[in-house]
């Protein structure tokens, strides 16, 4: 063969890196999700308790009348 040349590279770090990364990327998009969904989770909550204690407020006051 003439005029051939070539390069040879290692690309098993690089491999290694680009599965590392795409692994802490979804752990990370797992764990936001976990994270939205429990404060969404609590803003329900939140919200169920602010009705209840308008409800007091306003027993409260009417039977102050």
């Amino acid at each position: 063969m003439v005029g051939a040349t070539g390069t040879a590279a290692d690309i098993t770090e690089l491999k290694e890196a680009e599965r590392t990364l795409a692994q802490t990327l979804f752990a990370e998009s797992t764990y936001s999700q976990k994270l939205e969904d429990e404060v969404a989770r609590r803003t329900r909550e939140l919200r169920a308790k602010s009705v209840a204690l308008e409800r007091t407020v306003t027993e409260l006051r009417e039977a102050q009348d």
